[in-house]
């Protein structure tokens, strides 16, 4: 299950946590601070999510293409 940080549009209250991806959107998640229903989910540039498979062959996290592993995307 992947990591969703959301606002509580009652408490203004932030909070992350793991929760299953059909709670992605917010509307079943419950502020932990006021027991508030529904969420706004923040979307944060520093979080990403990385896939590769066994045979890529790239060493680079950026670009798939990339196989110095250093690219400047």
């Amino acid at each position: 299950m992947p990591t969703y940080t959301f606002r509580c549009p009652k408490c203004k209250h932030e909070f992350s946590g793991i929760f299953p991806m059909k709670d992605s959107g917010g509307e079943e998640v419950i502020c932990p601070k006021c027991k508030n229903k529904g969420a706004i989910r923040i979307y944060n540039s520093a979080s990403s999510l990385l896939i590769k498979s066994k045979d890529s062959g790239s060493s680079c996290p950026t670009c798939p293409s990339c196989s110095e592993g250093v690219c400047n995307l």
